[in-house]
């Protein structure tokens, strides 16, 4: 072994030191904001869900309060299906606008999600607003 490659190998576990840490803060960083863009596209998918399935059971005049469990149930039932569980963490507001035959629901879901890692994201609420327009024929 040349003289030039023992003092070489030194510097290249000196610059691993340096490096390794600000890649997995990268890696871990992109693993976490990932998580979370991924629980938010679940969350839009079930907001539109559970306001379709409201607005179709409140056309005849139903009670708000039927229509706000319909689009709860059908929230859950989405995002266990997605793998994204609500455990009891989600509340479903439905507004319906208009009156039958004519009639609009906006659904609101909103839900706390914690981190994978938490280098990036921190816990926080996560909202997803969705409408359904249904028109009785």
């Amino acid at each position: 072994m040349t003289r030039a490659t023992r003092r070489r190998r030194g510097a290249t576990a000196l610059e691993l030191g340096l490096t390794l840490p600000v890649f997995l803060a990268l890696l871990f960083a992109l693993l976490d904001v990932s998580w979370w863009l991924w629980q938010q596209a679940n969350l839009d998918h079930a907001a539109r869900a559970g306001c379709r399935a409201a607005a179709q059971v409140n056309a005849g005049g139903a009670a708000l309060g039927d229509a706000q469990a319909v689009a709860s149930a059908t929230v859950e039932a989405t995002l266990a299906a997605a793998r994204a569980p609500c455990e009891g963490g989600c509340t479903v507001d439905v507004v319906f606008e208009g009156d039958a035959p004519v009639r609009a629901a906006t659904c609101t879901v909103t839900r706390t999600l914690d981190p994978l890692v938490g280098l990036a994201v921190r816990p926080r609420a996560q909202v997803a607003r969705a409408s359904a327009w249904l028109e009785w024929q």
